[in-house]
């Protein structure tokens, strides 16, 4: 019974953990028995395919001891494109795609709702931003105790309560930090640092 309801779970943290061998072994490792059209739409929604598509050998490419040819946002997408391989009943998400953009986090974060939607679904992240995203219930806990478990509304609507004083207190870091005139965006251009000008004050998507 327990080897059967690990079959149906997924867990995906930040650390890389991969086979020695390819791309492909790795997408199939614990799922050998998935067709090669069943990989298509899983490298897709991973954002794989610039990866797939330009390293020598394709799927066949040698992603090194421990994937240590990959950078640290290919392994964890390889982790994530091999996970959505699989039918899970209960998915953990540890910190899954820290150190991605936030723009990508989001992405990814979507693409998982959409494919486990009937799945339960744990995320665990220090993201006070994150925890508010298509969660429908958020245990927060301090000193390793919960000391609140309730609807995202329902905490943000908790004025006192520690989970809308956290949210305030990062919402205003966000805004004075994106507002300072110390800070500017810059872009890596063919080797280059340059500055993005106009987007200098440009806010992110907070939630």
């Amino acid at each position: 019974v327990l080897a059967q309801f690990r079959r149906s779970c997924v867990w995906l943290d930040p650390e890389v953990r991969l086979l020695k061998g390819s791309v492909l072994d790795n997408l199939r490792f614990g799922n050998e028995a998935v067709s090669l059209s069943e990989l298509g739409p899983a490298i897709h929604e991973a954002e794989l395919t610039d990866l797939v598509d330009n390293r020598s050998g394709g799927l066949t490419a040698y992603v090194g001891e421990g994937g240590g040819r990959l950078s640290g946002g290919e392994g964890q997408r390889l982790r994530m494109a091999r996970a959505l391989l699989r039918d899970a009943q209960v998915v953990v998400l540890d910190e899954a795609f820290r150190g991605l953009d936030q723009q990508q986090r989001e992405r990814l974060f979507d693409r998982c709702h959409q494919r486990w939607s009937n799945a339960t679904t744990l995320n665990i992240t220090h993201d006070i931003f994150e925890a508010n995203r298509n969660f429908e219930r958020i245990l927060v806990i301090r000193g390793g105790r919960v000391i609140q478990d309730d609807t995202p509304a329902a905490l943000l609507g908790d004025r006192t309560g520690h989970y809308a004083q956290l949210f305030r207190f990062e919402e205003d870091r966000q805004k004075a930090l994106w507002s300072s005139d110390d800070w500017a965006q810059v872009e890596l251009v063919n080797g280059q640092l340059k500055e993005r000008g106009d987007d200098r004050h440009r806010q992110p998507n907070l939630v």
